[in-house]
């Protein structure tokens, strides 16, 4: 197959929706897709763009994050290092788009990217999703959303629909702001945090545990809600994605959870009976 066009996403499940949106524009055998299996909003970003910060990422998440090392060793085609060289390796006579959103895991990855492509001398375009596609009221998802915060939420059709009629909205970057991305990774890089936010068109950094107030407050709201002693961790998760819209990571907060455990701040009760890791266990705030 050859492919003139690359589109760049940061999720394989994005870019799952961007191959059957291809498809549906009629452009998928002469596109390839590439995605980094990351979250770039957790974990530290120091130096990563070197074999020594990525191994000091991967010690981290290992340590903290369940099962992370499985879907680490599983997908090593969509891991830093990989990405690193398949970026690098792709040839100026091929164009280049990257998709995101406005949140804090895609814009840190925009920027990591441009840094890693900062030596391409070809056009590289960027869509970014939020600004550039507005819901009809008319649309089903237009509740969800008028306009999506991230390529996880942006469906094929509507990805098939962009693309066949909006070309004119795939701007190339100009080389003042590739630089100035290429500076904000940089700046990014030199950072010791591990949890970020995107406010105000802006990467903030907060402290690992900035969410761990609003979970206590969470998981003392449900329990009067379902009028229950204890909440599963599954359901406190489930709920906390869908109101806060900046933090798009189970993993993240169930660590957390699991740090209010150790720390004494939550009791936590075993249910063997129930499958899937985060419903194996509720939680109740100590007495």
């Amino acid at each position: 197959m050859s492919s003139n066009n690359v589109h760049l996403l940061f999720s394989q499940s994005a870019a799952g929706s961007m191959k059957v949106g291809l498809s549906g524009a009629g452009l998928r055998y002469e596109s390839e897709v590439l995605s980094f299996n990351d979250l770039f909003s957790i974990g530290p970003l120091w130096k990563l763009e070197t074999p020594e910060g990525q191994e000091n990422r991967h010690n981290w998440l290992a340590e903290r994050i369940v099962d992370y090392e499985f879907f680490y060793y599983a997908n090593w085609e969509h891991r830093i290092e990989q990405m690193t060289a398949t970026l690098t390796a792709i040839s100026d006579d091929k164009s280049i788009t990257i998709w995101c959103g406005s949140n804090a895991h895609e814009q840190i990855g925009l920027r990591f990217a441009l840094y890693l492509l900062r030596n391409r001398t070809a056009p590289i375009g960027v869509v970014n999703v939020t600004d550039s596609l507005e819901r009809e009221p008319s649309d089903p998802l237009y509740m969800e959303s008028k306009f999506p915060l991230s390529m996880n939420v942006v469906y094929s059709k509507e990805i098939a629909r962009f693309i066949t009629q909006n070309k004119d909205k795939i701007h190339a970057l100009s080389m003042e702001d590739r630089h100035r991305h290429e500076q904000d990774w940089l700046e990014l890089s030199e950072q010791e945090s591990v949890l970020r936010l995107w406010e105000n068109n802006h990467i903030d950094h907060v402290p690992e545990d900035y969410f761990d107030q609003a979970l206590l407050d969470l998981i003392g709201q449900l329990r009067v809600e379902d009028n229950r002693q204890y909440v599963l961790a599954g359901k406190i998760i489930g709920e906390a994605l869908t109101r806060w819209s900046q933090l798009r990571s189970d993993t993240l907060l169930e660590y957390r959870i699991q740090q209010l455990i150790a720390q004494g701040r939550l009791e936590f009760l075993e249910m063997p009976e129930m499958s899937g890791m985060q419903y194996r266990y509720a939680v109740k705030l100590k007495a």
